[in-house]
């Protein structure tokens, strides 16, 4: 099916730049444009010459179906319908469609059909905007189709990975750390730590306090990995931790279950459709002394963590594995073009 991909950013390390690149391997003669990627795709942050740009895809492309990849380009759907016949999905990722938004909502009446990463999502947009729920369709959030599923080691660290910027300050990243000065006793006792993989603006503050916490010893940060560097982290932890209130679903979650490592998230996001509670992580609310109890069973019982892990590897086997997302990519957009 003729189909255009229109994404803020394809290439880079975050969760959508990733769901992007998944979307695209899943829709493999799909053409793409990106405003914030480099040439040949990319328009390197010109909103002038990606508009330009979209405009002529569409005239010498005359794509069927045009997937908007997230809401905040929801104001070129009536545009794009001006000048063509194509159907509009827009993909909906996580905090961005929780709330109405009312500059936006103008526009909605011009898209097809949504599609969530997350039934969380899904509900919270539909709710918010008063969307008839027939319009939003789940598709969850996956990993590369080669990405190596495999059990682990266990080792004496727990690991986080995300982006820290000042103006997202809902990751979970300050609680967590807190959550090791309260237990750095018995951290130290079993040898454990902390190991932070983070990028942003936001990264010298959290910094700054673990210093002032005199935490130095237990949490080390890294940043720049490869995709095998962050992959090993995520084989050799113990357990994987992102308590943050404004995930959409998580990528990273999933890949620490194909490591078999079991994963603790916030209650009320999107985790709740990754994070089975007590069975292959737990859902917890953002607060130190809410968390603390989970961090510490994990770090005292091999066994547990060992016995979720492996849960959640076979939950991910079940339900967030590339086939099945392909799968799912595929039976939506056959649905659409039948005018379901």
């Amino acid at each position: 099916m003729n189909t255009l991909l229109i994404q803020t950013q394809i290439e880079g390390h975050g969760g959508i730049p990733r769901f992007n690149r998944n979307l695209a391997h899943a829709l493999t003669n799909a053409n793409e444009i990106s405003l914030n990627d480099e040439r040949p795709q990319g328009y390197e942050k010109s909103k002038f010459r990606f508009i330009l740009g979209l405009f002529n895809s569409i005239l010498t492309k005359r794509p069927k179906i045009m997937i908007i990849g997230h809401l905040n380009f929801v104001p070129l759907s009536p545009f794009i319908k001006l000048i063509s016949r194509s159907k509009i999905i827009v993909i909906l990722h996580g905090i961005e469609a929780w709330d109405k938004r009312k500059k936006l909502s103008v526009f909605y009446r011009f898209v097809d059909k949504y599609w969530s990463v997350s039934n969380f999502t899904a509900l919270r947009f539909a709710n918010a905007n008063y969307i008839d729920q027939s319009k939003i369709k789940t598709i969850f959030n996956t990993l590369p189709e080669d990405w190596n599923i495999q059990k682990g080691k266990y080792n004496p660290f727990f690991l986080s990975v995300t982006r820290l910027d000042a103006s997202e300050g809902y990751k979970g990243i300050i609680e967590s750390i807190h959550v090791v000065a309260a237990i750095q006793e018995l951290m130290r006792s079993k040898g454990f730590q902390y190991v932070i993989v983070a990028h942003g603006n936001d990264v010298h503050s959290h910094q700054t306090l673990v210093q002032e916490l005199g935490i130095q010893d237990l949490v080390t940060f890294k940043s720049n990995l490869g995709d095998h560097e962050l992959q090993t982290l995520y084989e050799e932890c113990s357990f994987f931790v992102l308590p943050s209130t404004g995930e959409g679903f998580g990528i990273v979650f999933l890949e620490a279950m194909a490591c078999a490592k079991p994963c603790i998230g916030a209650k009320n996001t999107g985790a709740e459709d990754v994070i089975v509670h007590g069975k292959t992580g737990y859902l917890v609310d953002q607060k130190p002394e809410q968390m603390l109890p989970y961090f510490e069973n994990l770090i005292l019982n091999k066994n547990v963590c060992e016995q979720l892990g492996e849960a959640g590897q076979q939950r991910l086997k079940d339900h967030f594995v590339f086939e099945h997302f392909e799968k799912r990519i595929h039976q939506l957009l056959e649905e659409l073009d039948s005018g379901n």
